[in-house]
């Protein structure tokens, strides 16, 4: 049994329609909704070729507009820095902790009430600081 043919079908967004190119064939069609997208493409593979629309399968590859990709990836990487610099805080805060146990004698219950931390917290930061490991 010969392998059914599948068509490459790559879908971009333009304002207010789904632009579907089916490069192989150098065809093109539209879709209002993306839910729409493999009927429509099914639809002018059948009407071009002269075929049936369930003689074929197809492999989607969906395009978020580019200004959008730009957007996203901005946002990554403001979130990566953010995580980067949570962790940094904590650092320092875990090194400040440490001193205020070592340097200045207080006990993990009077570093937690000073800085509104749980003594369960200061434990953690101050295994932070003196391992040097992320918490």
């Amino acid at each position: 049994m010969k392998p059914r043919k599948t068509y490459k079908v790559v879908v971009e967004r333009e304002p207010g329609w789904w632009i579907v190119q089916i490069p192989e064939l150098d065809l093109t069609t539209q879709a209002r909704r993306l839910g729409d997208v493999e009927k429509n493409a099914r639809e002018a593979i059948s009407a071009l070729l002269d075929v049936g629309t369930l003689t074929f399968d197809l492999e989607q590859s969906v395009q978020p507009p580019v200004a959008v990709v730009q957007e996203i990836d901005a946002g990554r990487a403001l979130i990566d820095r953010a995580a980067s610099l949570r962790e940094e805080g904590a650092d320092r805060i875990g090194q400040a902790v440490d001193k205020l146990i070592k340097d200045f004698g207080l006990t993990m219950r009077e570093a937690g009430r000073l800085l509104d931390l749980s003594h369960q917290r200061i434990a953690q930061l101050v295994e932070r600081a003196r391992r040097g490991t992320r918490v």
